[in-house]
């Protein structure tokens, strides 16, 4: 074995004190082509050394195994073809909101000009996809650090894209049209009582207002969102699956379609 592949089975080691084997030599292997910048298949026939940046891999080790999540270590993730930022205080974007992104797409519902928003936007994934397929898109957060983070990442993708810091529960906000082509969320929808089912990674890293809502009233943000944009054409949703009956009765009045994600689980509500 050459240097690169004696470190990749050091890194894999270490990580798999937290994560399973399949994760810890993904993510060994992940560090090493950060690291050098260049395919792991690269690594293993060149002549580089290792050493050159053995301090950042033990540090980016030492995140890892605080807890830390791997997007937050190197400070940006995929969405959706897109390469965006990330840092701690933004929820990380996950594969079921980019699969709700191929969803509204594939259903036509995004075209050029189409006037869209993006509520609680957070790092900006979906308002920037909506964004790339020549809608017309505002985004709003209540996060200034969302909000700062979403913004790097519009002008990093050079979008056109109407940033807004409101609080949507705020009784002097009002949307700007009023009707949207399109309004799609991803909010908070994590029930408290689903704490202990989490991993330790998201708990102690990621932000509680973009991730969790009470117990005793888990639509919250849902029923602020209908009460704000029902007259707009398609509501778009990530939702939480035990919810499902809540969010049926609440948009009694409108044609409401439950999907499943790629999980099996039912993630998504489009509202026509």
């Amino acid at each position: 074995m050459n240097e690169f592949q004696t470190t990749k089975q050091w890194l894999a080691t270490e990580l798999g004190s937290y994560y399973s084997q399949e994760e810890a030599e993904y993510i060994a292997r992940i560090l090493l082509e950060e690291a050098f910048g260049q395919p792991y298949p690269m690594l293993v026939v060149s002549d580089g050394k290792v050493n050159q940046k053995i301090d950042l891999l033990k540090g980016w080790l030492s995140r890892l195994l605080g807890h830390e999540p791997l997007q937050y270590v190197l400070g940006h993730t995929s969405f959706c073809g897109m390469d965006l930022y990330v840092s701690r205080g933004v929820l990380i974007p996950r594969p079921e909101t980019e699969e709700l992104c191929y969803i509204i797409r594939g259903r036509g519902f995004l075209f050029p000009g189409a006037t869209s928003i993006d509520l609680c936007t957070g790092s900006g994934a979906i308002a920037l996809f909506m964004a790339k397929c020549g809608a017309k898109v505002e985004a709003i957060d209540l996060s200034p650090h969302a909000l700062s983070v979403a913004e790097k990442n519009i002008h990093r993708y050079g979008l056109e894209i109407d940033l807004q810091r409101a609080d949507l529960f705020d009784d002097h906000f009002s949307p700007k049209h009023e009707q949207y082509d399109l309004v799609v969320s991803n909010p908070p929808y994590v029930l408290n009582k689903e704490r202990m089912e989490m991993e330790p990674h998201v708990l102690e890293t990621e932000p509680e207002m973009a991730l969790f809502v009470p117990d005793d009233d888990p639509i919250l943000f849902y029923r602020r969102i209908k009460e704000l944009y029902n007259n707009s054409k398609v509501l778009a949703f990530e939702i939480n699956p035990l919810c499902v009956g809540e969010l049926r009765e609440l948009f009694y009045d409108r044609k409401v379609e439950f999907i499943e994600d790629f999980n099996g689980k039912t993630r998504y509500l489009i509202v026509t």
